[in-house]
Parts: structure tokens; sequence; C-alpha cells
């Protein structure tokens, strides 16, 4: 049974293709608290450091998803801007874009 998701992939955003970027990050909340978050982070990292083109890895969260910026700031990330965004919920609030030298 699929509990979760994630993704890591060279962004678009950075046409040296030096940047990697993490994504869709999603557990069941059943499966929530069992260190999957932590598998998720260190098997993208091993995965980005396995490529020496990257030199930094970009991940945002939502302002109000304390659990994800735990995570985030737990693995190095520090928070380099925060941009207004409309969710898919429709809901409005702040992005927070972090990154990670590597």
């Amino acid at each position: 049974m699929l509990v979760g998701i994630t993704a890591v992939f060279q962004s678009d955003g950075d046409a040296t293709g030096a940047s990697a970027m993490l994504a869709m990050s999603f557990i069941l909340p059943a499966y929530r608290g069992r260190q999957l978050s932590r598998l998720f982070y260190e098997t993208r990292l091993a995965w980005v450091r396995a490529r020496p083109r990257f030199r930094r890895v970009l991940v945002s969260a939502r302002a109000s998803n304390a659990a994800s910026r735990r995570a985030i700031e737990r693995y190095g990330f520090i928070e380099t801007g925060r941009v207004p965004r409309v969710w898919p919920d429709s809901t409005t609030e702040d992005e927070i874009l972090f990154e990670l030298q590597i």
C-alpha cells in the first residue's frame, strides 16, 4: 500500500542546472510520526549528493505547516525568502523558500 510520495528533480528555475528541487512530499495522516519524513529527506539528499552537478537544493513550505518547516530546518536548510501564494485549496498564505548549499 502506498502511504506517501515525494520527489526530487533538477530545478527549472536555474539555467545552470546546478539546483535540485525537493517537492511533493506527502504522508498519509495514519503514517505520520513514524520517521518516514526522515527517510524521504535522507534518500533525496543522497540522490542529490551523488550527482556532482548540483550545488544547492531548494525546497519550500506553507507558512502554516510547522511540521514541514521543522523537518526542512532539521536538515540544514536556511530560509531565503517568503512570497505570497494562492494555494490549490484557494487559501492565500506565504510560501517560505529554503536553500541548502551542497
